[in-house]
């Protein structure tokens, strides 16, 4: 393996915690980039315990973002119209979490299976019509289905792959469960999108991986599987949508992809080391603005605790003295603090109620929708500041 970058010594993302850090201190790890020197994957140092990561008190539920459920909405339309998808069929989704995606699939009555190791979230997808299962999905669970009989004519996994430790065993699992004629249907983010939008904050404990066409073909093509198609998305600041099928050979905008990757320099050492370099100038610029703003006696808070503001606040060094608090939609997480700061998450009408000048969005890739609710439906008439690609003030 060879260095990548290093992010120093951070929290674990969505571990919230009931009290300020000040009073029960987060645990910490480090946060380091490597790459695998035959494969050429981009990958942490070290991987956290899934169980611990993804326990009963997972706080992420799809469905909170409108933006995201509407991209889920879309997405289930135009499979359910392209592959015919009605009762006769079998969707599977891994990480299936409250269901926002496979719901749209139970509508038409397919038969719809959802695995998730995250109680709460699975309990809400159960009410949705789906067959909720309270674990991970890998090669053992797709035996299991297998032999009862149960096959995918799709199989969903959105933002899923780059969590899984074992990731030869959960393509594996797919190729297992899915029919000859099934399709498999996954996005994970793209590296390429990472490195060129400075996107450091999305580099966290739950990401064991970070994913070029040519090291995606390379593991898929082990378990006897194949790109059929590729699509560039700009969901989570740029990622893509494979289209997987049983096959030894890739479609070609797979191909064009990887070629591009390799006459570009994109799937070099020297290609993945410039995010380390990047985030330091994101993290310089940022400082200057908030401390700027707080020199302007302007009242700076933020918004969206989503999973990459953990690494965004830990090497910024953003904490309660600079930002005080942070707004955030999704009710499960009021209450708690951000791990390693005192940043309390409120209600956005409590965000409203304290009155800031500046709100940060930490959440950047819903940052036009953040703004516009914000404008719009609670009447904010302060400014903002959007930390990538570079910061800046709106």
């Amino acid at each position: 393996m060879s260095a990548v970058a290093s992010f120093g010594t951070t929290p674990i993302s969505d571990k919230l915690a009931p009290t300020p850090h000040s009073v029960d201190p987060a645990p910490k790890l480090p946060l380091d980039l490597v790459r695998c020197a035959t494969c050429g994957l981009t990958q942490l140092s070290l991987d956290v315990d899934p169980t611990y990561l993804f326990a009963d008190d997972y706080p992420y539920y799809s469905s909170v973002s409108p933006h995201l459920s509407a991209h889920f909405h879309d997405s289930a339309a135009h499979l359910i119209d392209t592959l015919g998808i009605g009762p006769e069929a079998t969707v599977i989704e891994a990480a299936s979490n409250d269901g926002c995606l496979l719901r749209h699939f139970a509508a038409v009555g397919a038969r719809t299976i959802g695995f998730d190791p995250a109680d709460g979230p699975a309990k809400v997808a159960a009410t949705h019509g789906i067959d909720a299962r309270i674990e991970f999905f890998g090669r053992d669970v797709a035996w299991g289905l297998a032999d009862t009989g149960v096959k995918a004519d799709l199989f969903l996994a959105n933002n899923v792959l780059a969590h899984v430790p074992d990731l030869r065993g959960f393509v594996a699992g797919i190729a297992t469960i899915l029919k000859p004629s099934g399709t498999a249907v996954i996005e994970v983010p793209y590296f390429v999108n990472l490195v060129e939008g400075r996107e450091f904050d999305t580099i966290y404990h739950q990401h064991l991986c970070y994913f070029l066409v040519g090291t995606l073909s390379r593991l898929l093509r082990d378990a006897g599987l194949c790109l059929a198609d590729v699509w560039r998305l700009p969901i989570h600041g740029g990622s893509l949508r494979l289209f997987i099928r049983h096959g030894d050979t890739d479609g070609t905008a797979a191909q064009a992809l990887i070629d591009a990757e390799r006459e570009q320099g994109q799937d070099t050492l020297a290609y993945a080391r410039r995010i380390g370099w990047e985030a330091r100038a994101v993290r310089d610029r940022l400082r200057a603005l908030i401390d700027a703003e707080l020199a302007a006696g302007r009242r700076v808070r933020a918004y969206g605790a989503a999973g990459k503001a953990t690494t965004q606040l830990a090497f910024c060094g953003l904490d309660k003295d600079r930002l005080g608090a942070v707004a955030d939609l999704n009710p499960h997480k009021h209450g708690h603090y951000m791990p390693g700061t005192d940043l309390v998450i409120v209600s956005r009408d409590a965000l409203m109620a304290d009155a800031p000048d500046t709100i940060l969005i930490l959440a950047w890739n819903f940052a036009d929708e953040i703004m516009r609710q914000l404008r719009e439906e609670a009447g904010f008439e302060g400014r903002f500041i959007v930390p990538l690609p570079d910061p800046v003030l709106v």
